[in-house]
């Protein structure tokens, strides 16, 4: 962009969102803060409408956990099946998830804590994998 200031002519460069200077660099959409016990994690934006979180937590293919507890600086949560979301809420939205997990075999658990932010509004999956 090249406008006209006061002391002549300047040059800003960077990135654009919705016409809107964001910076030098292209922000990440989301950040994650803490991961203690979980093996993968996916985030995928499905839309840029809405503004809900679905969550799904996955061990050895299907749901294996116990002691759920989710904390988020705004919005409700809901559960919808197997997943857990939140809807009604405002961006950036800080989440903090804590449970406990079985092994493969079944013989021991262990704690899970994740932390995360979406920065990016509209409508997101987070796929937790143990």
């Amino acid at each position: 962009m090249v406008y006209r200031a006061s002391a002549g002519d300047s040059i800003v460069t960077g990135y654009w969102k919705y016409d809107n200077y964001v910076g030098k660099g292209i922000p990440s959409p989301f950040t994650i803060i803490r991961n203690l016990g979980v093996v993968r994690s996916n985030f995928r934006k499905i839309s840029d409408s809405g503004n809900d979180v679905i969550i799904k937590i996955i061990i050895g293919g299907r749901i294996n956990i116990e002691g759920f507890s989710m904390v988020s600086d705004s919005g409700e949560e809901y559960q919808a099946g197997t997943s857990i979301g939140i809807q009604n809420l405002r961006f950036p939205l800080e989440v903090k998830i804590r449970y406990r997990t079985w092994n493969q075999l079944h013989t021991s658990q262990s704690n899970v804590v994740f932390e995360f932010t979406i920065h990016d509004p509209g409508r997101w999956e987070v796929t937790l994998t143990n």
